[in-house]
């Protein structure tokens, strides 16, 4: 397709019948921004106003939401022709969304004559696997030869495959033994320039990289970044080829897992187009029950400590600058840990060098931070000692924040819980208790 410019709802044709040619031109992601930005009705009419083969594109570019919200008010007659018209990975995903929404009406699409039978099949494939995996990811549509075809015959396989199951952007070709085992691959580029009586198994690549279909998709997208790999293949325990993921799979998996990590790294998993305000509350609020939970332990703590702020007062301005440098630092030190776990340059086995890594740092960012602190409050207050216990207390609290931003990222993924969660209000809450008591414990025991 061309791609237009930016299409604006100011520019729709009032007449539904002239939308179909209105988008002709159009590029699907495109039309799907274009529906984001619309009420529901409006967007339901567009979508129905173009042909299946244009829906299939369209419905994988829309936000859940409103993808959600489509599929409950499409038939069963609307949904065969738009699955036939989706390749396999995209139409399994689907399904799994359908199969959530209404199992009876995905069990009826499955079972309907007019679904294109190799696709029933990929179907069944894909949905036997978890959709965060490799086997979830990955398409059907790939190429594969046996070793002793010779390179005119591999051509022939290729263009026969391309044109009877429409297999897009092939970028090599596989090799498999007489059961589908992967043996290896020749690159489209390697095949064209062979001499044309050549053997396969004697121009492939044996050294392939590979991914169990039970993968977590987010290893499978560091692995094809960490080798610049544009298609991989995904295999069974024995072995045997089960698809390939594509690098607009790779792509789509990087930006879900990052956009996951951000919610996360916030307190919330809430689509950003999420059209129901209730939906949103849900989500939000018990993370923000968890914060209310942390701000009453945190008044807790200063109360025991009443007494001594009385009697010093002017430690207490200082509690918010504390806890908050506190606070950002730990939010810095979970995010680059956080990071390096989603991309693989972190394991759980660096617990310690991170730690004393960590440390390393804190100390310093809590002496750069303490010196400052030091003259402010001096030149403030006029009183040295205050100033000192004050600087003290910022270095230890900045120091033991850095390192627990380290600490419960790498603790969560070790025990199997998401890392991105440690830097929401869970790293927040335990940081302000731990924080405000060392300051306090420090400011009661050295100034009163």
């Amino acid at each position: 397709m061309n791609q237009n410019p930016r299409l604006h709802p100011d520019d729709l044709p009032e007449d539904s019948g002239e939308l179909h040619e209105f988008f002709r031109d159009s590029h699907p992601a495109d039309i799907a921004e274009l529906m984001q930005r619309v009420d529901e009705e409006a967007a339901l009419t567009l979508f129905l106003a173009i042909d299946a083969e244009l829906q299939a594109e369209i419905l994988p570019e829309l936000g859940e939401s409103l993808r959600e919200s489509i599929l409950e008010r499409l038939t069963h007659d609307t949904l065969v022709p738009v699955l036939n018209e989706m390749e396999s990975d995209d139409a399994a995903d689907l399904m799994q969304e359908l199969q959530e929404l209404d199992e009876a009406l995905a069990e009826d699409v499955l079972a309907d004559q007019h679904l294109d039978q190799e696709l029933r099949e990929d179907l069944d494939e894909l949905l036997e696997h978890e959709d965060d995996t490799a086997g979830g990811v990955m398409a059907r549509e790939f190429v594969a030869v046996g070793r002793t075809m010779t390179v005119d015959e591999a051509i022939d396989e290729v263009r026969h495959l391309a044109e009877d199951r429409e297999v897009d952007d092939i970028y090599a070709v596989y090799v498999v033994d007489e059961e589908g085992r992967l043996l290896g691959l020749v690159s489209l580029q390697r095949l064209l320039l062979a001499r044309r009586g050549q053997r396969m198994d004697e121009i492939m690549d044996p050294d392939v990289i590979s991914v169990r279909a039970d993968m977590d998709q987010e290893q499978v997208a560091a692995l094809a970044r960490k080798y610049d790999l544009v298609t991989i293949p995904v295999v069974d325990v024995a072995g045997v080829l089960l698809g390939r993921v594509t690098m607009d799979d790779v792509y789509d998996i990087a930006h879900e897992e990052a956009a996951e990590d951000i919610s996360r790294l916030a307190g919330t998993v809430e689509d950003v187009l999420e059209r129901s305000s209730l939906m949103v509350v849900r989500q939000r609020t018990p993370w923000l029950l968890v914060g209310l939970a942390g701000g009453l332990v945190n008044a807790l703590v200063m109360s025991r400590f009443e007494a001594d702020l009385r009697a010093l007062l002017s430690a207490s301005f200082f509690v918010p600058v504390v806890m908050g440098m506190g606070g950002n630092v730990a939010n810095q030190s979970a995010t680059i840990v956080v990071r390096g776990l989603a991309t693989g340059e972190l394991q759980v086995k660096d617990l310690v060098p991170r730690l004393w890594k960590e440390s390393k740092v804190g100390f310093a960012l809590g002496l750069a931070c303490s010196l400052v602190m030091l003259a402010v409050v001096w030149l403030w207050m006029g009183s040295g000692a205050t100033a000192g216990v004050i600087a003290i207390a910022m270095a230890c609290v900045i120091t033991q924040a850095t390192v627990m931003g380290a600490f419960v990222p790498l603790l969560l993924k070790w025990v199997g819980a998401d890392p991105a969660m440690a830097s929401g209000p869970f790293l927040s809450t335990s940081n302000d208790i731990l924080g405000l008591s060392v300051y306090l414990l420090l400011i009661s025991t050295l100034l009163t």
